[in-house]
C-alpha cells in the first residue's frame, strides 16, 4: 500500500499535492441510505471526496438515517469513540478503525482513496 506522503521536487522537498493512492473506492449515494466499507487491509489513512453532504462513522456497522435526526455532543468528557458521526471529514488516519459508516442527506458520488 502506498503511504501517504506529500510528493517532493527535484531538490527534495516537499511539493504540493499527494501521492496517488493505492486504490480508490467510488460510491454512489442514495439518500438517507447509510453505506458500510471495510478498511483495506494495509490502509493507514482514507482522504473523502464527495459532491454532497455526508456524515461518517468510524465502525464496521451500517449507519441508518436516525444517526444524524438527533444532535450529539461529547462536551460531557465522556468517550464515544466510534459511536459519534462527523459531517465531511476530509482526510482521516485509520488506527484501530476496521469499518467506516457513511450517510449522506441527498443523493451524490462519493470517492475514497486509500493509503498505507
Amino acid at each position: 500500500m502506498i503511504p501517504l506522503v506529500l510528493s517532493e521536487d527535484n531538490n527534495g522537498n516537499s511539493a504540493v499535492g499527494l501521492r496517488q493512492p493505492s486504490f480508490t473506492d467510488y460510491i454512489k449515494l442514495v439518500a438517507h441510505t447509510g453505506v458500510t466499507l471495510l478498511v483495506p487491509t494495509g490502509a493507514k489513512h482514507v482522504l473523502f471526496s464527495s459532491s454532497a453532504n455526508f456524515f461518517a462513522q468510524y465502525v464496521s456497522s451500517a449507519l441508518t438515517s436516525a444517526v444524524y435526526a438527533a444532535s450529539n455532543s461529547q462536551a460531557s468528557g465522556v468517550s464515544r469513540a466510534g459511536t459519534t458521526i462527523e459531517l465531511n471529514p476530509m482526510l482521516r488516519s485509520l488506527a484501530g478503525v476496521t469499518g467506516i459508516g457513511v450517510i449522506a442527506p441527498t443523493a451524490g458520488d462519493m470517492t475514497l482513496s486509500w493509503f498505507g
